[in-house]
């Protein structure tokens, strides 16, 4: 009687239980933790496979090229007075550059030459002379001809170069002033160059590689540059150069590296001077490729979130759930990043709006 009691008891607390077991009870909360977890609106891509390099970076400055600049220079002894433009400035055709005048030497140099015009001339008048009264050669009046000639145009070579008079030396072309190398009061040297121009375009990057990277690396590989102030601001490029040698300051083996665009050509923001880092794309491979912003961290790893399709029955269409999954990324060219481990091709990836989800969290696609 006990027994059968004890029987009764058990059946009417399962009852009022409505006859489901812990197991059960447990299942329908698993089912139901996206709803308590809420929804969130989100914006999906699908993981595509696509053509990926790997890479390593290098880091250097953006400068101009020096086989392309312009050099402004005087071809007599003078004096600086003015400097109109500085470095980074940007000229156009026949701008006033540098204003000089004739220094000490140059002068002497104009009046040696007026004396030698003057000599030579005299020595012409004296050769005539004498031919005709038949104490000169032809040869000795055609030799006297020829000098009265070179002094004359030796005269003409210095009054054209504005010797004793001021002197504005202007741009022979547009671009930009790469560098100034004097200022005012400075004795210039006939042929010294006092400023370079350079073409907008001109540009390139001058990295520091490390040896251990010398023997992957070869000319002609594309490099992407981002600025290191603006990581929006990147350009391509690739290497031209690459040095067999290390550079005794840095340690490090020189590789220059041409933009593809100027500053004043594109509005690509990189200006020389500027610290970038080179991103060496060397060997080519396939790998899922997503959206940066698809790529969170946590500690260090790398994960995102997959959004699967989940059934509750046979009658419900379904509701879309973020499932966190850590993956293994690759190298990144521009907004995208090749994942290595963790995606597989066609599935749907957050993009945005992932930063407010939660593993099983339901979500909307916009």
């Amino acid at each position: 009687m006990k027994r059968f009691t004890l029987a009764i008891s058990i059946i009417a607390v399962w009852g009022c239980h409505g006859g489901k077991s812990p197991a059960g009870d447990t299942a329908v909360e698993a089912a139901d933790s996206g709803e308590k977890l809420g929804s969130a609106l989100v914006e999906l891509v699908v993981a595509r496979p696509g053509k990926t390099h790997e890479s390593f970076s290098a880091y250097g400055t953006v400068e101009f090229q020096p086989e392309r600049t312009t050099s402004v220079s005087t071809q007599l002894e003078m004096i600086v007075n003015r400097v109109f433009v500085r470095a980074g400035q940007a000229v156009k055709a026949g701008d006033d550059l540098i204003e000089m005048r004739g220094s000490a030497t140059s002068v002497l140099d104009a009046k040696r030459t007026e004396t030698d015009l003057k000599f030579s001339q005299r020595e012409l008048k004296r050769a005539e002379t004498l031919f005709t009264e038949h104490l000169a050669t032809n040869m000795e009046l055609d030799a006297a001809k020829q000098a009265a000639m070179n002094a004359q145009a030796a005269l003409e070579a210095v009054h054209a170069r504005g010797v004793g008079v001021t002197q504005v030396l202007r741009a022979p072309r547009a671009g930009i002033v790469a560098d100034v190398a004097t200022e005012p009061g400075v004795m210039a040297a006939a042929g010294a160059i006092l400023m370079r121009l350079a073409p907008s375009d001109a540009l390139r990057v001058r990295a520091g590689l490390e040896p251990s990277r010398l023997n992957v690396v070869k000319p002609g590989m594309s490099v992407n540059v981002f600025d290191l102030q603006n990581s929006a601001t990147s350009v391509a490029g690739h290497i031209a150069q690459l040095a067999a040698t290390l550079n005794p300051q840095t340690h490090l083996a020189d590789v220059v590296i041409l933009i593809d665009k100027g500053p004043l050509d594109g509005g690509v923001g990189l200006l020389p001077g500027v610290t970038v880092r080179c991103e060496i794309l060397t060997q080519e491979s396939m790998a899922i490729s997503v959206p940066r912003t698809a790529i969170l961290y946590e500690e260090e790893r790398a994960y995102v979130y997959v959004v699967q399709s989940k059934q509750k029955d046979s009658k419900d269409k379904g509701t879309l759930t973020a499932v966190k999954r850590v993956v293994e990324i690759g190298s990144s060219e521009g907004a995208e990043v090749a994942v290595l481990k963790g995606l597989a091709d066609g599935e749907q990836v957050v993009t945005s709006g992932n930063y407010e989800l939660a593993d099983g969290m339901g979500v909307r696609a916009r």
